[in-house]
């Protein structure tokens, strides 16, 4: 059996002392490939570097994250733009970017500027997105339908929206919605609507070291430990865990076209 983990953070620093272990694991586990999403111009070199330790099990995206949008967002993007026009082969999509006005909405007009020059990006390149959104689903899905985005294709990565958020989305037929530990939460109910997308469309990531799933929560969490969340899902959908570790699989595949 095996599955990818579509959104890992494995070049943070919280890897720093045993990454290769962390590699080790998830391998052991049946982690088959792990995509790396970009932040920032800080965390480029970093990414690199772990991508170096296993250019195919790794493969890289490039993006802005929302929190990271500041004063001197349109210098960093500059610098993306560059290294996207250097080798845009190398990348397998635009991420992670987005909007999110959970903790900061001081720069959310240069949050919405930001991601639609990388919208754009990901237009002239033919690349997936993945799309970071907290407390701005309403805005994001109204940005999507826009006719000069209906040619995008990519992920709602880490839902953790409503029912009634992800009813914004499921219109969307070219967004894949990507699912990690928080499914195994029980306070976060997603569990009650979440079988909603259909199954062609249903990606899985870890997001660590971040959320991590039960039985674990509390802990750091590392690619390993997607195998949970995977058979969350597959309860819920009434599958075998093979069953929809293929599922995933192929329907990273088709995403990311990996």
């Amino acid at each position: 059996m095996q599955f990818i983990d579509s959104h890992a953070h494995l070049y943070a620093q919280e890897f720093d002392l045993d990454r290769l272990d962390v590699i080790s694991r998830a391998k052991e586990v049946g982690v088959s490939k792990i995509l790396l999403p970009n932040i920032d111009v800080e965390s480029i070199d970093r990414m690199m570097d772990t991508y170096q330790l296993d250019t195919d099990f790794f493969s890289v995206m490039m993006g802005l994250h929302p929190t990271s949008v500041k004063a001197d967002y349109q210098d960093q993007l500059d610098v993306m733009k560059d290294l996207l026009e250097s080798d845009p082969d190398l990348y397998v999509a635009i991420g992670e970017v987005g909007l999110d006005y959970y903790w900061d909405k001081t720069f959310q007009t240069q949050q919405i500027s930001a991601l639609k020059e990388q919208l754009r990006w990901a237009l002239f390149y033919n690349l997936p997105v993945v799309l970071h959104c907290r407390d701005a689903y309403s805005d994001l899905a109204s940005l999507l339908k826009k006719p000069e985005y209906q040619n995008l294709t990519g992920v709602i990565h880490s839902f953790s929206g409503s029912e009634h958020e992800l009813d914004l989305f499921l219109p969307l037929d070219n967004w894949y919605i990507g699912l990690n530990g928080i499914i195994t939460f029980k306070n976060s109910g997603m569990a009650q609507f979440i079988k909603k997308i259909p199954l062609e469309r249903l990606l899985i990531e870890t997001d660590c070291p971040y959320l991590t799933p039960v039985p674990y929560r509390g802990k750091r969490n590392e690619s390993a430990f997607l195998y949970h969340t995977l058979s969350k899902i597959a309860v819920i959908y009434a599958k075998s865990v093979e069953n929809m570790a293929e599922i995933t699989l192929n329907n990273t595949i088709r995403c990311f076209g990996i």
